[in-house]
């Protein structure tokens, strides 16, 4: 049944669609598409270069105070990790950009 519709659909000249309306509709249909597919790259490239420039302006620099027990027997000393600027980073960050960094108030 589905198979003889389909071949007598195929076979049907009394349509009216033609084949060069079949055609003109796939073109704008097509270019349509490419210009979609375009904005969604363009977006998503812009989007990734923003995340991007946030990772470079990340500071990963951090310390931590010694520590020494009441009866002094024991204690550790402290540490430091400063973030370096980098090729690709943002602009270094310094004690006067504002509070939190090296865990400051």
């Amino acid at each position: 049944m589905c198979v003889t519709l389909y071949w007598n659909f195929i076979a049907d000249e009394e349509g009216f669609i033609l084949s060069s309306e079949a055609l003109l509709i796939a073109t704008v249909a097509i270019l349509g598409l490419l210009v979609g597919i375009t904005s969604v790259r363009d977006s998503v490239l812009t989007e990734l270069d923003d995340f991007a420039d946030a990772m470079g302006f990340l500071n990963q620099a951090y310390s931590y105070a010694g520590v020494t027990d009441a009866g002094g027997t024991a204690s550790t000393s402290g540490g430091l990790l400063e973030d370096t600027f980098d090729a690709d980073d943002g602009a270094p960050l310094t004690l006067e950009d504002g509070p939190g960094w090296l865990g400051e108030d």
